[in-house]
């Protein structure tokens, strides 16, 4: 076959470069493929190696291939910060995730570093006929390069039982070496050869096998004949040590552990898993909820000690009948009331008569009162019983601080904080005076287009600027006593006194004709509007259908921008 004279110009392009590609591409039939198709591709791509360069040369491709995706996938789709009892689990769930096969762990020698391990249901070869020998070359190679990754230590995995052998499910056996993925390939005799020794020993196997599991002993070896007749126990021999080892795993507090395909004692499991992650969840619930009660406690008490030393506020105790001062924590002395020093607090509290005075059925009461200065007070008043005299106590605090405080965080409530007008809140409340005092108003309805289009294509940074563009021109085009308010991400409204509609549909043609063809940003940028009069005395409409009835103008207004920028506006 002849070169093709543009292969000559291409650069030297990595497995990265092909795999970042685009939903867009497969649109209607989406990004899974059925297995055949995996397989005709597979298996025509091993036709041709084997036939082109000999099966010793297919098999090293194949494991090289199955290495370097093997290597790819566990950099870009696990975390291979993970203990390896969590990535055990991790590593099951996204090979199940992305449908490349049913994994499970036999055995782990974290001395030695040997793993054996079996995948199910696995895209290459479940399913096929008896074919003599192991097939799955690629995957030997994906799985050490997906424990070379995450070890950071050279693996190989051999194939020892297959679907293609015989076997139900495709079982590796995994161990580091100095030369990882390169192994010599199965040759046909060398399958007869363990055909024949198989056959040969099978049932002394299956009876020496069955011997040992029956006593619980599952630390014996599996048979080395791949038979099929031991298939079934080496499969239940599989699954108990796995459970075992997530039996391990649940013991020392791991209750990720999740197993599946075992009918009901899968359900049992898992949900023992379940029920007990929820028991150590609400002793630690309790535990917390009993530590912030102790803490609460304590913190009333130093609230208590606190409140009584505090400088800057008063604590008086008056005695209910006599309007005798018993108790005052700004005083000196604890048995006589220093008159002067009462003298002081008299200036300071001009409200200081109605603290004698006061008189309240309410068992607890908060009020706040100002001395005409503009010093606000918040007084907390209850009655109690102080050395044997029915008293008040008046707890007073100087608030003055936190009323302008709470000023500043009202106007900021009704400021949207992205642009500096008006929000949706200040709007609503804005319109509703409006309505209930029958003002006549003119309401625009503005729609900031292809704002989704700009965010998408030039990052939400030019988002911002192409709103903050907008609204200043607006804010340029009308006077800053008119209400301009943002009620949504890229819905505006202004409203104007009296009906001037016909006025302001001219004035907006004008603005949008401005905004259309200036030079505002490096997209066509474009705006919707939709224009109402609010008839004071004979208007009818609420506060939504006044909105509603804007918004349908406004598309009319959208539908003929789409024709002039259909990217745009969509």
């Amino acid at each position: 076959m002849e070169d093709h004279t543009l292969t000559k110009s291409q650069t030297n392009l990595k497995l990265a470069d092909f795999l970042h590609t685009q939903l867009i591409g497969r649109e209607n039939l989406g990004e899974e493929i059925p297995v055949s198709v995996h397989r005709l591709l597979e298996y025509s791509l091993r036709e041709e190696l084997t036939e082109q360069f000999g099966k010793e040369k297919q098999v090293h491709v194949f494991r090289n291939a199955g290495f370097r995706a093997g290597q790819y996938f566990a950099n870009e789709y696990l975390d291979l910060s993970l203990p390896l009892s969590e990535f055990s689990s991790h590593l099951q769930i996204q090979l199940e995730e992305f449908k490349i096969g049913v994994l499970r762990f036999e055995k782990i020698e974290e001395d030695t570093g040997v793993i054996i391990l079996t995948v199910a249901e696995d895209a290459g070869c479940s399913g096929l006929p008896i074919m003599g020998e192991t097939v799955c070359n690629y995957e030997e190679g994906f799985l050490a390069g997906i424990l070379t990754a995450y070890t950071g230590k050279p693996y190989t995995a051999i194939e020892t039982d297959c679907w293609a052998t015989g076997d139900r499910v495709c079982r590796f056996k995994a161990e580091i070496t100095d030369s990882p993925h390169t192994h010599t390939p199965n040759e046909p005799y060398q399958n007869l050869k363990h055909n024949l020794t198989s056959l040969q020993n099978e049932m002394d196997d299956l009876t020496a096998y069955s011997a040992e599991l029956s006593k619980g002993n599952l630390s014996v070896d599996f048979p080395d004949n791949h038979t099929a007749l031991c298939e079934n126990l080496k499969n239940l021999h599989a699954n108990l040590n796995h459970l075992t080892w997530q039996a391990q795993q649940v013991a020392k507090g791991d209750y990720s552990q999740h197993v599946a395909y075992l009918g009901d004692f899968s359900d049992a499991f898992n949900k023992m898993t379940k029920q007990l992650k929820e028991r150590e969840m609400r002793l630690q619930g309790e535990a917390f909820r009993a530590q912030s009660h102790a803490e609460m406690i304590e913190g009333y008490n130093d609230l208590m000690v606190e409140m009584l030393s505090k400088r800057r506020e008063w604590l008086l105790v008056v005695d209910v009948d006599t309007k005798e001062i018993l108790y005052c924590n700004k005083k000196k002395n604890e048995e006589n009331i220093d008159t002067d020093y009462c003298n002081i607090c008299n200036k300071k509290l001009t409200f200081y008569p109605e603290l004698l005075n006061w008189n309240c059925d309410e068992q607890y009461k908060v009020w706040e009162i100002s001395d005409g200065s503009e010093t606000y007070y918040r007084i907390t008043s209850f009655p109690i019983e102080w050395k044997n005299h029915a008293s008040y106590v008046h707890i007073v605090v100087d608030i003055t601080d936190e009323k302008k405080a709470a000023h500043n965080l009202t106007s900021k409530a009704y400021h949207d904080p992205g642009t500096g007008i008006k929000n949706r809140l200040f709007f609503e409340e804005y319109m509703n005076m409006i309505l209930n005092d029958r003002q006549n108003a003119t309401l625009c309805y503005l729609d900031l287009d292809g704002l989704k289009y700009v965010n998408d294509t030039y990052g939400h940074l030019e988002g911002d600027i192409y709103i903050q563009n907008f609204v200043e021109l607006i804010k340029t085009n009308f006077r800053s006593e008119d209400t301009f308010a943002r009620i949504g991400g890229d819905e505006f409204c202004l409203v104007l006194s009296g009906n001037i509609k016909d006025l302001i549909e001219h004035k907006m043609a004008e603005i949008l004709k401005e905004f259309q063809t200036g030079d505002y940003g490096k997209y066509q940028c474009s705006f919707s509007y939709g224009i109402v009069n609010v008839e004071g005395e004979t208007n009818t409409l609420s506060y939504d259908e006044i909105l509603h009835k804007a918004d349908e103008i406004m598309y009319n207004c959208k539908r003929e921008n789409k024709k002039k920028y259909p990217q745009l506006v969509r």
